[in-house]
């Protein structure tokens, strides 16, 4: 049996679209039932295993979401529905946002001062705009300022003058870094 729900009058009130209808399976020989029978029991399967592969942490997070996907049938009795409980799991990890950060994280580390025809202001506006863009969706960039220093250090800038000034700006800033991690 199923633990009760955080809030069953939650759960009790859940209304069923007009096109639906709500309907006690078993495991009898209507054809049809048989099939809508085992499509829950399978439902039931993938949210055990579900529930049973991710850690503790992960189980705690869908254990406080699970009027998500946690439903009741008719007669009261209480069912996980996998496909839900998936969605709700995709929608706590995000994929997809953590895949946006790396792809800002990639374009930030990988901007070199020669892929900009060597003008600094270029390179800058670019940087910048990625980590712009990060922010409107919620996103930083972390190391930032490393990134911008490597950047602009390229080896292949001939500029010894640029070079040796850029230089000393980063010991300058590592300076001040590593105080603050103290």
């Amino acid at each position: 049996a199923l633990p009760p729900p955080p809030d069953k009058a939650g759960i009790d009130a859940l209304t069923l679209p007009p096109t639906f209808t709500a309907v006690d399976l078993t495991d009898n020989t209507d054809a049809a039932q048989v099939s809508k029978y085992y499509d829950r029991v399978r439902s039931g399967a993938i949210a055990d295993c579900i529930l049973n592969t991710v850690d503790k942490e992960t189980a705690e997070i869908l254990r406080q979401e699970e009027d998500k996907y946690i439903w009741a049938s008719i007669t009261g009795e209480r069912y996980r529905d996998g496909p839900t409980l998936l969605k709700v799991l995709l929608l706590h990890i995000n994929p997809s946002t953590k895949v946006q950060t790396l792809a800002f994280q990639s374009k930030i580390k990988s901007a070199r001062i020669t892929a900009h025809d060597g003008d600094v202001t270029k390179l800058l506006s670019f940087m910048e705009s990625v980590r712009l863009s990060a922010l409107h969706v919620g996103k930083t960039i972390t190391d930032y300022e490393l990134h911008l220093f490597e950047a602009l250090l390229d080896v292949t800038v001939k500029n010894e003058e640029f070079r040796n000034f850029v230089q000393r700006k980063r010991d300058d800033w590592e300076k001040v870094r590593s105080m603050v991690a103290c």
